[in-house]
């Protein structure tokens, strides 16, 4: 997962991505990263998410142009994949 940032550009690419299947699968941005908490659970220190786009396919390589996000461009440290169906976050990987 890559985040391209270039002027008047910015690309989220999926690279070899798979998920499991679900209804209204969306990608959601999160100022915090994913950690463990004390428990060992795996938590996103801030609860605040973005949701952005709809997810295009449950496999495969994927890119979403999100220029038009750039004004508002928050600061990103984790991505979820999340069902707003079922209310269920699907998984999340920090970006790097």
């Amino acid at each position: 997962m890559r985040i391209t940032e270039k002027p008047g550009s910015l690309v989220l690419t999926l690279s070899d991505f798979s998920t499991g299947p679900g209804q209204d699968l969306y990608i959601d941005f999160n100022p915090g990263a994913m950690t463990r908490n004390a428990a060992g659970d795996n938590v996103v220190e801030d609860p605040n998410t973005f949701q952005v786009v709809a997810l295009k396919d449950i496999t495969g390589t994927q890119s979403y142009d999100l220029s038009y996000l750039i004004p508002v461009w928050p600061q990103i440290r984790s991505v979820t994949i999340f069902s707003s169906k079922s209310r269920e976050a699907f998984g999340t990987a920090n970006l790097r």
